[in-house]
Protein backbone atom coordinates (compact mmCIF):
# COMPACT_ATOMS: atom_id res chain seq x y z
CA UNK A 1 0.00 0.00 0.00
CA UNK A 2 3.09 2.31 0.56
CA UNK A 3 3.97 2.85 -3.35
CA UNK A 4 0.16 3.67 -4.15
CA UNK A 5 -0.77 7.44 -3.90
CA UNK A 6 -3.96 9.00 -4.86
CA UNK A 7 -5.57 9.94 -8.01
CA UNK A 8 -8.15 12.34 -8.79
CA UNK A 9 -6.92 15.28 -5.88
CA UNK A 10 -8.03 18.70 -6.04
CA UNK A 11 -7.03 21.75 -4.59
CA UNK A 12 -6.22 22.81 -2.21
CA UNK A 13 -5.06 19.37 -1.71
CA UNK A 14 -2.05 17.54 -3.41
CA UNK A 15 -0.63 13.75 -3.46
CA UNK A 16 0.25 13.40 0.21
CA UNK A 17 -3.21 14.64 2.15
CA UNK A 18 -5.34 11.80 1.56
CA UNK A 19 -2.18 9.41 3.07
CA UNK A 20 -1.86 12.18 6.23
CA UNK A 21 -5.52 11.71 6.35
CA UNK A 22 -5.39 7.84 6.79
CA UNK A 23 -2.62 7.71 8.57
CA UNK A 24 -4.63 9.82 11.68
CA UNK A 25 -5.10 7.83 14.84
CA UNK A 26 -8.94 8.87 14.81
CA UNK A 27 -10.61 8.96 11.55
CA UNK A 28 -14.03 9.92 11.43
CA UNK A 29 -15.17 11.10 7.89
CA UNK A 30 -13.11 8.42 6.00
CA UNK A 31 -15.54 5.58 3.57
CA UNK A 32 -15.62 2.99 1.32
CA UNK A 33 -16.79 3.24 -3.02
CA UNK A 34 -17.14 1.06 -5.00
CA UNK A 35 -18.09 2.18 -9.00
CA UNK A 36 -19.37 -1.16 -10.68
CA UNK A 37 -20.13 -0.70 -14.72
CA UNK A 38 -21.43 -4.17 -16.02
CA UNK A 39 -20.23 -5.83 -18.93
CA UNK A 40 -23.25 -6.02 -21.23
CA UNK A 41 -25.79 -3.54 -21.12
CA UNK A 42 -23.75 -0.45 -20.05
CA UNK A 43 -25.38 -0.38 -16.56
CA UNK A 44 -23.54 1.33 -13.54
CA UNK A 45 -23.92 1.46 -9.80
CA UNK A 46 -21.97 3.34 -7.75
CA UNK A 47 -21.94 2.65 -3.35
CA UNK A 48 -20.99 3.95 -0.63
CA UNK A 49 -20.22 3.02 3.06
CA UNK A 50 -20.77 6.57 3.89
CA UNK A 51 -24.72 7.15 5.27
CA UNK A 52 -26.65 9.66 3.43
CA UNK A 53 -24.41 8.97 0.17
CA UNK A 54 -21.58 10.68 -2.06
CA UNK A 55 -21.73 13.31 -4.59
CA UNK A 56 -19.57 15.38 -6.63
CA UNK A 57 -16.89 12.92 -6.32
CA UNK A 58 -13.43 14.20 -8.12
CA UNK A 59 -13.42 11.88 -11.30
CA UNK A 60 -16.90 10.56 -11.40
CA UNK A 61 -18.81 13.76 -12.45
CA UNK A 62 -22.85 13.39 -11.97
CA UNK A 63 -22.72 9.99 -10.04
CA UNK A 64 -23.96 9.69 -7.16
CA UNK A 65 -22.32 6.82 -4.53
CA UNK A 66 -25.70 5.63 -2.41
CA UNK A 67 -24.96 3.94 0.87
CA UNK A 68 -25.97 0.71 1.14
CA UNK A 69 -25.23 -1.89 3.72
CA UNK A 70 -26.18 -5.06 1.10
CA UNK A 71 -22.15 -5.21 -0.39
CA UNK A 72 -19.27 -6.42 1.65
CA UNK A 73 -16.15 -6.77 0.24
CA UNK A 74 -13.63 -9.53 2.29
CA UNK A 75 -10.26 -8.17 2.13
CA UNK A 76 -8.39 -7.86 -0.51
CA UNK A 77 -4.91 -9.93 -0.91
CA UNK A 78 -1.95 -8.43 -2.36
CA UNK A 79 0.24 -10.86 -3.36
CA UNK A 80 4.00 -10.16 -4.58
CA UNK A 81 5.50 -9.86 -7.97
CA UNK A 82 3.06 -10.12 -10.69
CA UNK A 83 0.53 -12.26 -8.65
CA UNK A 84 -3.28 -11.14 -9.89
CA UNK A 85 -4.84 -9.15 -6.20
CA UNK A 86 -8.39 -10.60 -5.56
CA UNK A 87 -11.26 -10.12 -2.91
CA UNK A 88 -14.67 -11.30 -2.82
CA UNK A 89 -18.23 -9.80 -2.82
CA UNK A 90 -20.98 -10.71 -1.04
CA UNK A 91 -23.75 -8.45 -2.28
CA UNK A 92 -28.00 -8.90 -1.21
CA UNK A 93 -30.19 -7.89 -4.50
CA UNK A 94 -31.23 -4.19 -5.08
CA UNK A 95 -29.57 -3.44 -1.94
CA UNK A 96 -26.75 -2.27 -3.57
CA UNK A 97 -28.28 -1.73 -6.60
CA UNK A 98 -28.16 -5.03 -8.48
CA UNK A 99 -31.24 -6.85 -10.09
CA UNK A 100 -31.60 -10.82 -9.87
CA UNK A 101 -33.05 -10.45 -13.77
CA UNK A 102 -29.77 -8.74 -14.45
CA UNK A 103 -27.33 -10.87 -12.64
CA UNK A 104 -28.90 -14.51 -14.12
CA UNK A 105 -29.20 -13.09 -17.72
CA UNK A 106 -24.86 -12.75 -17.69
CA UNK A 107 -24.95 -8.92 -17.82
CA UNK A 108 -22.71 -8.45 -14.76
CA UNK A 109 -20.46 -11.45 -15.64
CA UNK A 110 -16.82 -9.99 -16.14
CA UNK A 111 -17.89 -6.43 -15.26
CA UNK A 112 -15.38 -4.00 -14.10
CA UNK A 113 -15.46 -2.69 -10.77
CA UNK A 114 -13.21 -0.36 -8.80
CA UNK A 115 -12.95 0.16 -5.11
CA UNK A 116 -11.49 3.17 -3.07
CA UNK A 117 -11.19 4.88 -0.13
CA UNK A 118 -11.97 8.54 0.31
CA UNK A 119 -12.43 11.19 2.73
CA UNK A 120 -16.55 11.55 2.97
CA UNK A 121 -16.39 14.96 4.50
CA UNK A 122 -13.89 16.51 1.95
CA UNK A 123 -14.09 14.04 -1.45
CA UNK A 124 -11.26 16.36 -2.90
CA UNK A 125 -8.69 15.17 -1.16
CA UNK A 126 -9.10 12.54 -3.62
CA UNK A 127 -9.46 8.25 -4.01
CA UNK A 128 -6.43 5.75 -2.85
CA UNK A 129 -7.35 2.32 -4.99
CA UNK A 130 -7.66 -0.37 -3.18
CA UNK A 131 -8.46 -2.89 -6.41
CA UNK A 132 -9.70 -2.03 -9.99
CA UNK A 133 -10.17 -5.19 -12.04
CA UNK A 134 -13.09 -7.48 -13.15
CA UNK A 135 -15.95 -10.01 -12.18
CA UNK A 136 -15.88 -13.46 -12.29
CA UNK A 137 -18.98 -15.04 -12.95
CA UNK A 138 -21.42 -14.56 -9.70
CA UNK A 139 -22.62 -17.37 -7.71
CA UNK A 140 -25.91 -17.77 -5.80
CA UNK A 141 -25.50 -18.17 -2.16
CA UNK A 142 -28.57 -18.17 0.00
CA UNK A 143 -30.39 -14.89 -0.80
CA UNK A 144 -26.95 -13.16 -1.55
CA UNK A 145 -24.97 -13.15 -4.26
CA UNK A 146 -21.11 -14.11 -4.12
CA UNK A 147 -18.50 -12.94 -6.72
CA UNK A 148 -14.62 -12.98 -6.74
CA UNK A 149 -12.89 -9.83 -8.13
CA UNK A 150 -10.04 -10.20 -9.91
CA UNK A 151 -7.15 -7.87 -10.22
CA UNK A 152 -6.12 -6.05 -13.64
CA UNK A 153 -2.81 -8.19 -13.91
CA UNK A 154 -5.12 -11.49 -13.54
CA UNK A 155 -4.30 -11.33 -17.76
CA UNK A 156 -0.67 -11.65 -16.67
CA UNK A 157 -1.62 -15.35 -15.36
CA UNK A 158 -3.37 -16.38 -18.83
CA UNK A 159 -1.15 -18.43 -21.17
CA UNK A 160 -0.73 -17.38 -24.46
CA UNK A 161 0.46 -18.99 -27.61
CA UNK A 162 -0.60 -20.50 -30.88
CA UNK A 163 -1.88 -23.68 -31.33
CA UNK A 164 -1.36 -25.59 -34.70
CA UNK A 165 -4.68 -26.98 -36.13
CA UNK A 166 -6.37 -27.95 -39.47
CA UNK A 167 -8.91 -24.91 -38.68
CA UNK A 168 -8.27 -21.59 -39.50
CA UNK A 169 -8.11 -19.51 -35.75
CA UNK A 170 -8.91 -16.20 -37.24
CA UNK A 171 -12.32 -15.02 -36.93
CA UNK A 172 -14.29 -14.38 -39.50
CA UNK A 173 -14.10 -10.74 -40.91
CA UNK A 174 -11.69 -9.61 -38.20
CA UNK A 175 -8.21 -8.29 -39.49
CA UNK A 176 -6.41 -11.69 -40.02
CA UNK A 177 -8.89 -12.97 -41.89
CA UNK A 178 -9.38 -9.32 -43.75
CA UNK A 179 -12.71 -9.76 -45.32
CA UNK A 180 -14.94 -6.74 -44.96
CA UNK A 181 -18.29 -8.79 -44.34
CA UNK A 182 -20.25 -5.08 -44.79
CA UNK A 183 -19.08 -4.31 -48.42
CA UNK A 184 -19.43 -7.63 -49.26
CA UNK A 185 -23.14 -7.91 -48.29
CA UNK A 186 -23.11 -10.60 -45.78
CA UNK A 187 -24.43 -9.22 -42.57
CA UNK A 188 -28.62 -9.69 -42.36
CA UNK A 189 -30.31 -8.81 -40.18
CA UNK A 190 -34.48 -9.86 -39.40
CA UNK A 191 -37.18 -10.75 -37.30
CA UNK A 192 -38.45 -14.16 -35.67
CA UNK A 193 -41.31 -15.65 -36.95
CA UNK A 194 -40.86 -18.50 -34.57
CA UNK A 195 -39.48 -19.39 -31.40
CA UNK A 196 -39.28 -23.44 -30.14
CA UNK A 197 -36.86 -22.57 -26.84
CA UNK A 198 -34.20 -20.61 -25.91
CA UNK A 199 -31.40 -22.63 -28.59
CA UNK A 200 -34.28 -22.81 -31.47
CA UNK A 201 -36.05 -20.04 -33.84
CA UNK A 202 -37.19 -19.30 -37.34
CA UNK A 203 -37.40 -16.66 -39.73
CA UNK A 204 -39.15 -17.80 -42.38
CA UNK A 205 -37.87 -14.53 -44.34
CA UNK A 206 -34.34 -15.98 -44.91
CA UNK A 207 -33.29 -17.10 -48.54
CA UNK A 208 -29.67 -17.96 -47.53
CA UNK A 209 -28.35 -21.38 -48.60
CA UNK A 210 -26.84 -24.00 -46.88
CA UNK A 211 -23.67 -23.91 -44.61
CA UNK A 212 -24.45 -19.86 -44.67
CA UNK A 213 -25.02 -19.14 -41.12
CA UNK A 214 -22.88 -21.69 -39.90
CA UNK A 215 -21.05 -21.15 -36.55
CA UNK A 216 -22.32 -17.56 -37.09
CA UNK A 217 -21.98 -14.52 -35.00
CA UNK A 218 -24.87 -12.27 -34.13
CA UNK A 219 -26.33 -10.05 -31.73
CA UNK A 220 -29.87 -9.03 -30.41
CA UNK A 221 -31.48 -5.98 -31.66
CA UNK A 222 -34.84 -6.23 -29.72
CA UNK A 223 -36.97 -8.09 -27.36
CA UNK A 224 -35.49 -9.22 -23.92
CA UNK A 225 -32.68 -10.45 -25.37
CA UNK A 226 -31.29 -6.79 -26.63
CA UNK A 227 -27.69 -6.02 -26.72
CA UNK A 228 -26.95 -9.86 -25.81
CA UNK A 229 -24.30 -11.80 -28.53
CA UNK A 230 -25.08 -15.15 -30.00
CA UNK A 231 -23.84 -17.71 -32.03
CA UNK A 232 -25.22 -20.04 -34.43
CA UNK A 233 -24.28 -23.43 -34.03
CA UNK A 234 -26.43 -24.82 -37.34
CA UNK A 235 -28.39 -23.09 -39.89
CA UNK A 236 -31.27 -24.96 -41.65
CA UNK A 237 -31.83 -23.52 -45.40
CA UNK A 238 -35.14 -25.90 -45.37
CA UNK A 239 -36.89 -25.27 -42.45
CA UNK A 240 -35.17 -21.54 -42.21
CA UNK A 241 -34.17 -22.42 -38.52
CA UNK A 242 -31.33 -21.55 -36.54
CA UNK A 243 -29.73 -23.40 -33.47
CA UNK A 244 -27.50 -21.54 -30.67
CA UNK A 245 -24.85 -22.53 -29.38
CA UNK A 246 -25.23 -21.46 -26.23
CA UNK A 247 -28.96 -20.44 -24.70
CA UNK A 248 -30.43 -17.11 -24.78
CA UNK A 249 -30.65 -15.69 -21.61
CA UNK A 250 -34.37 -15.08 -21.87
CA UNK A 251 -36.41 -17.01 -24.06
CA UNK A 252 -37.02 -15.12 -27.92
CA UNK A 253 -40.59 -14.71 -28.68
CA UNK A 254 -41.57 -13.86 -32.33
CA UNK A 255 -41.26 -10.31 -33.68
CA UNK A 256 -37.81 -10.33 -31.75
CA UNK A 257 -35.40 -8.31 -34.07
CA UNK A 258 -31.11 -9.68 -34.55
CA UNK A 259 -27.82 -9.38 -36.87
CA UNK A 260 -25.69 -11.79 -37.90
CA UNK A 261 -22.47 -12.61 -40.29
CA UNK A 262 -22.48 -14.95 -42.38
CA UNK A 263 -20.71 -17.67 -40.91
CA UNK A 264 -17.63 -19.80 -41.82
CA UNK A 265 -16.35 -23.31 -40.72
CA UNK A 266 -13.06 -22.13 -40.74
CA UNK A 267 -12.09 -24.66 -43.72
CA UNK A 268 -9.29 -24.01 -46.61
CA UNK A 269 -11.80 -25.71 -48.49
CA UNK A 270 -14.01 -24.78 -49.36
CA UNK A 271 -14.59 -21.70 -47.21
CA UNK A 272 -11.09 -19.70 -47.98
CA UNK A 273 -11.10 -20.94 -51.62
CA UNK A 274 -14.88 -20.16 -52.32
CA UNK A 275 -14.39 -16.80 -50.80
CA UNK A 276 -11.01 -16.10 -52.82
CA UNK A 277 -9.09 -15.64 -49.14
CA UNK A 278 -6.86 -18.67 -49.13
CA UNK A 279 -3.93 -16.09 -48.31
CA UNK A 280 -5.30 -15.19 -45.03
CA UNK A 281 -5.98 -19.43 -44.12
CA UNK A 282 -4.57 -19.29 -40.24
CA UNK A 283 -4.79 -22.71 -40.06
CA UNK A 284 -1.82 -25.25 -40.01
CA UNK A 285 -2.65 -28.71 -41.69
CA UNK A 286 0.72 -29.49 -42.64
CA UNK A 287 2.61 -28.98 -39.72
CA UNK A 288 3.21 -32.53 -38.45
CA UNK A 289 1.68 -33.41 -34.91
CA UNK A 290 3.39 -34.82 -32.25
CA UNK A 291 2.75 -38.43 -32.95
CA UNK A 292 4.68 -37.86 -36.45
CA UNK A 293 7.85 -36.39 -34.66
CA UNK A 294 8.16 -38.91 -32.85
CA UNK A 295 7.19 -42.19 -34.65
CA UNK A 296 9.55 -44.86 -35.86
CA UNK A 297 10.61 -45.75 -39.17
CA UNK A 298 9.02 -48.39 -40.67
CA UNK A 299 10.75 -51.56 -41.13
CA UNK A 300 11.03 -53.28 -44.28
CA UNK A 301 9.83 -57.02 -44.26
CA UNK A 302 12.50 -59.61 -43.56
Amino acid sequence: MALRKPVNYQSPYDVVSLIGYLSKRTIEGVCVCAYLTSAIGNITVAVTSRRGGLSNVPGYPSVTFLHTVGLMISKVQHPEDTEPSNSEADCLINAAGLTETDIEAGKWDHGACTLFVTNGDDPRMGQLIIQKGFFSKFEKVGQRYRVELRGLNEALAQTIGKYTEDLCDADYGDKRCGLDLAARGEIKSGTLTSVTNHYLFRDTSRTEGAEYFDNASGIWTSGLNNGFPFHVDLWNPTTKEFRLRTAAPFLPVAGDGYTVKRGCKKRKVPDCLDRNNVINFRGTPDVPTGTDFFALPSQPNA
